[in-house]
Order: structure tokens, then C-alpha cells, then sequence
């Protein structure tokens, strides 16, 4: 089972809301807002623990881009 596990999360990190504050340039009570508002990224909650993972919150960036127009001059 332990070696099961160790295989699924194997190449994955979790980071903690300051570090996904610091990685989207935002201040920690913005995640907090987002959480409550059940905006932003997804994340996991063991008790009081809240992690997102780190692939998945790069993801939602991506997703969430703007795209422009190319202007010809």
C-alpha cells in the first residue's frame, strides 16, 4: 500500500496558500477570499491543512490567459 502511494505522488508537490500567494503575485488573504468564495484553484484540506498542488495551480494560469488580438500596422 505505502509503495502504491509513493508511486501516485511520486513528481508531485503541494505548496501551502503563501506559497501560491508568492507564485501568482497576489497577497495570502486574496487565496483566502478566493477559497471562500470557491474561486481560483482547487485545492486539498486534511483538518486544518490546506495545500494545492503545484502542477494544477500552473494549469489554472494557463487556463485562465487573455487572449489578444495582433494588430497589423
Amino acid at each position: 500500500m505505502e509503495a502504491e502511494r509513493r508511486k501516485l505522488m511520486e513528481g508531485r508537490r503541494f505548496i501551502d496558500e503563501k506559497e501560491l500567494a508568492a507564485l501568482y503575485g497576489v497577497a495570502v488573504q486574496t487565496v483566502r477570499n478566493w477559497r471562500f468564495l470557491r474561486k481560483g484553484p482547487s485545492y486539498s484540506k486534511l483538518g486544518r491543512m490546506i495545500r494545492y498542488d503545484l502542477d494544477y495551480a500552473l494549469s489554472f494560469m494557463d487556463a485562465h490567459k487573455v487572449k489578444l488580438e495582433k494588430h497589423s500596422p
